[in-house]
This record gives C-alpha cells, sequence and structure tokens, in this order.
C-alpha cells in the first residue's frame, strides 16, 4: 500500500534537533567525544573491556526507544556482562549510558553466571531487537566466559528496565550458534537464525517464545556471516564469512527451505571476507555493506530473484565529505552498523575509544530513492491540521501488525503514546489532544514494521 499521508518520510530533522539534523547524503557525520569507556565500571571485571567491542561482537537498534545496544566480551577477553545503550538518536544529544552493572563472572562457562545473568560472550551478529514484544535478544551465546564453549541459550532483555528474562523464559537451540548470524523479520515478527557448520534455518517466534520452525536447506556456512532481511520480497540475505569463498546466499523466507546462489555482478568486494556490517535499507529497497573506509556497497535484487542478476554497486562518499570513520575492528563490525529508520541515516561504532558514526546513503549514486516498500501497508492521515484542541488520526491496516503511534515535541521528547500494539485489519481512529498551553509545531510518528511516518502537526492557540 502506498504511503498517501501529507509527510517527511524518515525525515523529522528539520523539525526534531539531534545527532543526525542536517546530514546531507554521501556524508558521514563524528559524534566527537562519545567513547562508551566514559561509562564502562571503575574497577572494570576482569580482563579488558574494549574487547565489548573487538572480540566478535555486535549490537542492535532499539526502535522504539531510538538507541544502539551493544553488548560483548566472553572467552578469555572479557569477564563483564554489562550492557550499554548509546541514544536517543531523535534528541538533543546523545550518549552512553551502561544499563546493567557486571555479574561477578564464575568459572563454570555456563550459560548464567550465579546471579542468574547470561555469562559474557562474544555476539557476533545474533543480538537482535524485537519492536512486536519491545526486547532485546540473543539468539544464543557464541563464546563463553572464561572457556569459550558456546551455548544454544536464547537470552532476552526487557528494555523498559533493563532487566534480563529468566532462562527459562526461552528456549536452548542447542548448538552451532559461535558465529552465527539473525535477523528480525518486521513481516511476520518472527527471529531468523542461520548457524554455521549446520544445514538448518531457525525461526523464533517472540511472542510465542518458541521456535516455530527449522529447515534444512542443504548448505553448510561459514563462521562469521552476516545477514539481513528484505520485508517486502521477504528474503534474506547473507554475506561474507570465513575465508573468500563463500558467496552471496539468499533464503525465500515463504519458503524458508529454499536458498538460493545468486548471480551476482558489479564491485563484489562485500562477498569476501567476514564480519561486515550489513543492513536492508527500505526506501531504496537495497542491501547495504560496509567494511572500512568512506565507502559503502549496495545490492541490489533483481525483479526475478532466482534467475536474474543480483548487482553490487560502490557508493563513494560526497565529493565534499570530510568525515572518514574509524576503521572496523579485527573482530568484526556486525551490528554495529545499524539502519535507523526514523532518520533514515545509519550508525557505526568501531571502539569503545573511538566516537560514534552516522552515514547518510546518496540516493544519486547507484541508489534509486522510492518510496516505502508496498508491503508497509501503513496509512495514515492526521485531521483537522493546523487545529486549535484536537486532531483524529486514521489509519487502515490489510493485516493484524503492530503499530506504533506516538506524538514529539520539537525537542524530540515524546510527550503521548497513542498506540502501542497489535492492531487488527480495518481502520482505525484515534484523537490526540493537544497540551491547553502549548502551541506551535509537534511531530506525529507512525512505525509499523520498518515502515516509518513523520507528520508535522500545526497547533494554534
Amino acid at each position: 500500500m502506498r504511503i498517501t499521508i501529507t509527510l517527511i518520510l524518515c525525515a523529522c530533522l528539520q523539525v526534531m534537533a539531534g545527532p543526525a539534523d542536517g546530514l546531507l547524503p554521501g556524508h558521514w557525520r563524528d559524534l566527537t567525544n562519545t567513547h562508551l569507556r566514559s561509562v564502562v565500571p571503575s574497577p572494570a571485571p576482569t580482563g579488558d573491556p574494549a574487547t565489548i567491542m573487538t572480540a566478535w561482537s555486535g549490537g542492535a537498534y532499539d526502535t522504539d526507544r531510538e538507541q544502539l545496544i551493544v553488548w560483548g566480551g566472553g572467552h578469555v577477553d572479557y569477564a563483564g556482562n554489562e550492557v550499554y545503550t548509546f541514544g536517543p538518536m531523535n534528541g538533543a544529544s546523545a550518549a552512553w549510558t551502561r544499563r546493567t552493572n557486571p555479574s561477578a563472572p564464575d568459572q563454570d562457562c555456563g550459560a548464567a553466571y550465579g546471579d542468574g545473568k547470561p555469562t559474557s560472550t562474544h555476539t557476533y551478529a545474533n543480538l537482535i531487537y524485537a519492536p512486536n514484544v519491545q526486547k532485546f535478544y540473543s539468539m544464543g551465546l557464541g563464546s563463553n566466559y572464561p572457556c569459550g564453549s558456546e551455548n544454544g541459550q536464547i537470552w532476552s532483555m526487557n528494555v523498559a528496565n533493563y532487566t534480563w528474562d529468566a532462562q527459562s523464559a526461552n528456549p536452548n537451540f542447542g548448538g552451532n550458534v559461535q558465529g552465527a548470524f539473525s535477523a528480525y523479520d518486521s513481516k511476520t515478527g518472527n527471529i531468523w537464525t542461520r548457524p554455521f557448520g549446520s544445514t538448518n534455518l531457525r525461526c523464533f517466534s517472540p511472542v510465542s517464545k518458541t521456535v516455530v520452525g527449522t529447515y534444512g536447506d542443504g548448505k553448510y556456512l561459514e563462521i562469521y556471516a552476516i545477514g539481513a532481511i528484505d520485508p517486502t520480497r521477504h528474503i534474506m540475505v547473507s554475506v561474507g564469512g570465513y575465508g573468500s569463498t563463500q558467496p552471496t546466499y539468499c533464503w525465500d523466507l515463504d519458503h524458508p527451505g529454499t536458498i538460493l546462489t545468486p548471480t551476482t555482478t558489479g564491485d563484489k568486494s562485500a562477498e569476501t571476507g567476514g564480519n561486515r556490517g550489513f543492513e536492508f535499507h527500505p526506501p531504496s529497497g537495497k542491501f547495504v555493506a560496509w567494511f572500512g573506509g568512506t565507502s559503502v556497497y549496495t545490492l541490489t535484487p533483481p525483479q526475478n530473484i532466482q534467475t536474474g542478476s543480483w548487482v553490487w554497486t560502490k557508493v563513494n562518499p560526497a565529493s565534499d565529505n570530510t568525515v572518514t570513520p574509524s576503521s572496523p575492528a579485527s573482530g568484526g563490525t556486525y551490528g554495529r552498523f545499524r539502519y535507523i529508520p526514523s532518520l533514515d541515516v545509519f550508525i557505526l561504532v568501531n571502539s569503545i575509544d573511538g566516537d560514534v558514526y552516522l552515514y547518510k546513503l546518496d540516493y544519486g549514486s547507484g541508489v534509486t530513492k522510492s518510496a516505502l516498500p508496498s508491503a508497509a501497508g501503513l496509512s495514515l492521515t492526521a485531521s483537522p491540521n493546523p487545529f486549535m484542541a484536537n486532531t483524529s488520526f486514521s489509519f487502515n491496516l490489510k493485516s493484524r501488525q503492530r503499530v506504533d503511534l506516538s506524538i514529539y515535541n520539537p525537542a524530540g521528547e515524546r510527550i503521548a503514546t497513542l498506540i502501542s500494539g497489535l492492531q487488527n485489519p480495518g481502520l482505525h481512529q484515534v484523537t490526540w489532544a493537544a497540551p491547553k498551553t502549548n502551541s506551535g509545531l509537534f511531530v506525529a510518528r507512525a512505525k509499523l514494521g520498518d515502515a516509518v511516518s513523520v507528520v508535522k502537526l500545526f497547533v494554534l492557540k
């Protein structure tokens, strides 16, 4: 369904001041003095806190609180299991916050420390935020402190209060999670995990807290790959892996036992090597890879994903770009390169002693500008607008899906949540009463899966 409202798509930057304000296409931005080390515990747990990022660990992006979540360590690198966030990205400033304190580590190499919190581990590309339940997930433990053993226990955290759910809340995959990758499917609300050294694709439901499917695809993947999902075509694509011989793979998630080895053309640099940053970019319908420097690489799926040619394109920075992001950690980037739908920018961090970076994809350089995917399924109107007291929002859904509709003031602060949860198909209406003492410009932000719509609201007093 085409977005039909009067809005600025993924571009509330002119209204909501924030770190991405004014960032131009093809440019990088260095958010100076944004070092995670400033919030590391002192004294720190055993090991080197730098390996929170450098020891084969990633991150996830919380689209509800507009923040990057980072968690890592493990093996002989770092015993600390504390969770960190960077944000909010839609406010006047963003900063690192330590959300949990480290547990007292033990030596049994199990899935949990003595206090019931997960063991410090390499997280690879297995960290996911699931907006349909507003929880942060680790889809298994890749290399536990201090033995380096893996454990298939799925862990979840309630991000509203940063508390880990009990180990019994989620199932245990049983193995093959070291170096695996996971991706959130906004079409179904499920999380897909693809292990290495196995031929099985796994599907986990955050709602039912069960593995709802295991599908043999006949391919053994190498460690260190990373994948992302295109919810419109409903495919998952992976790139990279140990060495330089693993090709790009594609899974048809409507027929999950089917794995494709696409024919790719163009600059295929992103296909070789592991530990990439790799995300799907809904506005362009392309996948985006980063693995160092100022350029990114886009992958364009063909109309016929089975027989068509997939095209890699190197997207160089704008000629007046002056920022070069720091080099990727030797242990990989993984989910510390994430797309922010509400701002249409990518966020990147490589080191606890380095800055956070933002990047805006150049729509005119190898990327065709388009609307949100037609599968977004959200059409919103606000009437009247401008208004003095109340305005009503209307939207129509084709299927039962989660919808989040919130109001923000010009400083980027959320002042009202009108809808947050699963909604049935059909026409929906909700009314917002503006603050009696405030006039001026407000912002309504609606989100359905990867689709984000922003409406300027003009309040008259």
